[in-house]
């Protein structure tokens, strides 16, 4: 006896009611259930009806069911004879029924007799493993029964082909409904080897969701090939119009969007969409596969820009799913998930954090943690946490994704290298470069040996690199990667493909760093002149391109081109994206900019504020977007000389910074630059050495290629207005021989430095060490720039001056003359160049006591001033008194007053009596 099964049926043992009338707590009943449970330790669940089961609609039942969990007790499935016959009849018509039988289940809306034990019940779940667990687990068990069922129904059918390939069928897409490509992938296969002579319609079943495998693995070109092949069948066996045709062509319109052939996709779609809609010839406005269509349809007018079109279909799609599957069918969290992508593109994304968290959770619950709609969902959500700069929130989540997609599909899967990929664009938005490019770099070399150079996800990540490499300032390294991935691109998809348009703006953007602006100007034109051609006038790259084209214009002081395009791209975003959305934001920030370049301050203000305004509501004010736009309205207050508000804005803007981005990031630098300057300039030189010397030792531990420069350069300017030279040679021999270090001795700007050394010894009267490095610029610019370069003719005179102070006239006068005579070969000899330079050599000569020699090369420079500037010029006047003066000097007297009556004449009538140049004329007549 000990050893006979005991069979325990809670209704005949606790009859639900008459629980109220015994008088014992909730917990006594929690404690007895698990505790009778456990000792069990099984439980036979019967599914009845099987796509609906009333146990799991009951509260008391999930509470068994809960106790089993608990416990870890064995749970098991039954049916009777007429539901199994029932449920192998319906899974065999259609195996998605299943998915939507799991879409009834859900715990949360479980139901008892009395009120008080459900709210009892609901509360010990929501307190301990929560409702979605449950469903979860639940889900678990259900569908290991069901793969269990069709394994053996496949094994028990092997004498009977026609059975066994539908019950292979059924297992197969029950397998791509779990994510579990591989098993899915080798069945069809097998399935398509079978049949492909002797059976043609499970031939196209098995290609068509070969295919479909094939495009979930993101290998677009065989699963075009497995498409094209299964269309022409179908066509021939049930006609072009057939509803099983029509959905291979919704199928091959996907992949034409995922290979972004939207040319080709668009008329596909939109006449398959049309042919399932109709009464004839089609299946119904309100059939899955018609919304399938539809929701495909809608997809690709949002890659091409047509947001209104997208949302009115995604709407569509997710209001009639809901209808024909229900709200917790996983295809309505694919509408509500596709809706919430295209709110997070249009800036709307209070509306999509909402529903990406519903599709999360609730795809959470029916396909568990590593199914891969679950985690695109945690991606999506993760991509909007980085755009609102909630960057703490969204790096967990893609960690997270990153992992469960190595578990489950392996380092070199595409899925898992995206994952990666993103985790690098999250880093490079905190301005972790380092992280950032290491993930670049790694990701990219994966990429080449699992998927080829000339994948597009290759090259996606070829231009991440190369952008990454732009904003670190190794603009070589970006300018080779930007025309390596152009040139790629280019040969795979043609001139006029998004990916290549997208491409020639990048290339324009590193051209523009570079401020290479002519190059620069070409790309922006041409991308957007093919922008327009491709995707129309109003399509978001269109609109990218133009307004980058306007920032071009900008920095080159093109106002009258730059607010023409700034004003229309302006228009057409907030036409196309509305007001609030952030690049039409981008836009308006950039036209105040301009107005600030322009010194139109009121309407510089009016743009500024309003951008800020929107941006706090759409983002928060601490979003590091707002806080830039912060930063720009307090460079427009200083230039206003409005110190104090600009203090006040630039002070939130650096503690909002140091806040969201950390204090070694980019943006964090540039705005402790930003509020030192303004101490700077309002001669608060503490306050600004201070920061100052705060943002040199973050960019010595964090620099990005140039930044070493900019801040010693920064805090040699406090030091030299504070006369604390002793400072400064340290920082400039730090800079050079980091310099010499990263760009070698040759290198233009290394040269800058050490021509900036130079003039910083002469000043300080240190000529030894001036003159080698004077030499050594010379020398070694000459080759790079050409010998006639503007900055070598500058040294050469500055080296001159050198050996006059050390009246070393013969070295001087050679280096004079050689400028004099290649400034005005190169400029001209009325070049304010040249005439420096003549000016130079009447001065040497001066000092020597070359009177003759002197005279005539100032009254030389006379006459060219007087054709130059004209004769009531100040550098005029200027120059006559410098010929005066040298007269005084050599006791010429009567040529000095000359000098200086023909000079006082000129301020009399330029000035006026008691203009101060007038008096100091007066008082060199009294010497």
């Amino acid at each position: 006896m000990d050893n006979d099964p005991v069979i325990w049926l809670s209704v005949l043992a606790i009859p639900q009611y008459e629980s109220e009338a015994v008088d014992h707590p909730f917990e006594w009943w929690e404690n007895t259930f698990i505790t009778a449970v456990g000792e069990m330790g099984n439980v036979l669940m019967v599914m009845l009806p099987w796509d609906n089961p009333i146990p799991l609609r009951r509260a008391w039942c999930v509470f068994e069911l809960y106790a089993c969990f608990s416990t870890k007790s064995n749970f098991q499935i039954a049916m009777s004879m007429d539901e199994t016959v029932k449920f192998l009849k319906d899974i065999r018509n259609d195996e998605s029924i299943f998915l939507k039988m799991l879409g009834t289940v859900d715990s949360k809306n479980s139901e008892s007799f009395y009120v008080k034990d459900k709210e009892m019940i609901h509360e010990t779940i929501n307190r301990t493993i929560g409702f979605r667990n449950m469903d979860r687990l639940m889900f678990e068990v259900v569908q290991k029964w069901m793969i269990d069922m069709l394994q053996i129904l496949v094994s028990n059918s092997k004498n009977e082909e026609k059975s066994n390939l539908e019950w292979n069928i059924t297992l197969a897409a029950l397998y791509r409904n779990q994510g579990k490509l591989k098993e899915a992938g080798i069945l069809f296969a097998d399935i398509l080897e079978r049949t492909r002579e002797t059976n043609h319609s499970y031939m196209n079943i098995s290609l068509n969701n070969l295919a479909l495998i094939y495009s979930d693995l993101g290998k677009y070109d065989q699963a075009e090939t497995l498409f094209m092949e299964c269309l022409e069948c179908n066509r021939k066996l049930f006609g072009a119009e057939d509803p099983k045709t029509l959905a291979v062509l919704c199928n091959l319109g996907m992949v034409y969007i995922h290979q972004e052939k939207y040319d080709i996709a668009k008329p596909l779609l939109e006449d398959c969409l049309d042919n399932q809609r109709r009464s004839i010839g089609g299946v119904g406005d309100d059939n899955e596969q018609t919304l399938i269509t539809m929701s495909n349809l809608a997809m690709l007018y949002q890659r091409q820009g047509n947001y209104g079109q997208a949302e009115s279909l995604f709407l569509e799609c997710m209001v009639k799913r809901k209808k024909l599957l229900g709200d917790s069918h996983p295809e309505s969290f694919s509408s509500i998930n596709n809706l919430g992508f295209l709110y997070s593109i249009q800036g709307k994304y209070d509306q999509s954090e909402f529903l990406f968290l519903d599709a999360m959770h609730n795809t959470k619950k029916f396909f568990g943690d590593n199914h891969p709609r679950t985690l695109q969902c945690i991606e999506n959500l993760a991509s909007l946490y980085t755009t609102r700069g909630m960057y703490l929130e969204a790096e967990p989540l893609f960690v997270d994704c990153l992992e469960r997609r190595k578990e489950t599909l392996g380092e070199n899967h595409l899925d898992t290298l995206i994952a990666f990929n993103n985790l690098g664009f999250l880093y490079e938005r905190q301005g972790k470069y380092n992280q950032a490019e290491s993930i670049y770099i790694e990701n990219l070399d994966r990429l080449k040996i699992s998927f080829g150079e000339e994948h597009s996800k290759t090259l996606t990540s070829l231009g991440n690199l190369a952008g990454l490499y732009c904003k670190q300032g190794n603009y070589e390294q970006s300018l080779t990667l930007a025309l390596d991935c152009l040139r790629a691109t280019k040969a795979k998809f043609g001139e006029e493909h998004p990916e290549t348009i997208l491409r020639i703006n990048n290339l324009g953007i590193v051209y523009r760093e570079q401020k290479e602006y002519s190059l620069s100007e070409e790309c922006f034109v041409k991308s957007l002149k093919l922008a327009k051609k491709v995707l129309g006038e109003n399509h978001p790259k269109s609109l990218s391109s133009m307004n980058n084209l306007a920032e071009l214009y900008m920095i080159q002081e093109k106002w009258d081109q730059s607010e023409e395009m700034f004003l229309d791209c302006l228009l057409k975003r907030q036409e196309i994206l509305g007001s609030d959305n952030p690049e039409t934001l981008t836009t308006m920030n950039n036209l105040g900019m301009l107005y600030k370049s322009q010194k139109i301050y009121d309407q510089a203000e009016a743009l500024l504020s309003d951008s800020i305004e929107r941006l706090k509501r759409i983002y928060s004010e601490n979003h590091p977007d707002t806080l830039a736009a912060i930063n720009n309205l307090a460079g427009l207050f200083r230039i206003q000389q409005k110190y104090e508000e600009a203090e006040s804005q630039y002070i939130f803007c650096l503690n909002g910074m140091k806040s969201q981005l950390g204090k070694d990031h980019p943006k964090t630098l540039i705005t402790i630059n930003n509020l030192a300057y303004l101490y700077f300039v309002q001669k608060m030189y503490d306050e600004a050495e201070s920061l100052y010397i705060e943002s040199l030792e973050i960019t010595r531990t964090n620099f990005v290629k140039h930044d070493l420069k900019t801040a010693i350069k920064n805090l040699t300017d406090v030091y030299h207005s504070q006369g604390k030279y002793h400072e400064i040679d340290p920082l400039y021999i730090e800079l050079l021989n980091h310099q010499i270090q990263l760009l070698g001795k040759n290198n233009i700007e290394t040269l800058a430095t050490i021509n900036t050394l130079a003039l910083f010894y002469m000043n300080q009267k240190k000529y030894d060490q001036a003159e080698p490095m004077f030499i050594e610029y010379i020398d070694l610019s000459s080759t790079i720039l050409g010998e006639n370069h503007q900055s070598i003719l500058i040294a050469m005179s500055n080296l001159a001056f050198l050996y006059m102070y050390e009246k070393k006239y013969d070295q001087a006068k050679m280096y004079l003359t050689k400028a004099l005579e290649r400034t005005r070969i190169e400029y001209g000899v009325e070049h304010v160049n040249s005439l420096a330079c003549l000016y130079n050599l009447g001065c040497l000569y001066s000092n020597q006591g070359m009177l003759d020699k002197a005279e005539t090369i100032f009254l030389q420079l006379i006459e060219l001033y007087q054709n130059v500037w004209g004769e009531d010029h100040y550098n005029t006047q200027s120059i006559i008194v410098e010929l005066g003066l040298l007269y005084l000097n050599h006791g010429k007297y009567e040529k000095a007053e000359t000098m200086f009556l023909d000079v006082l004449n000129i301020q009399r009538r330029v000035f006026g009596e008691d203009h101060f140049e007038t008096q100091a004329t007066y008082g060199r007549l009294s010497m």
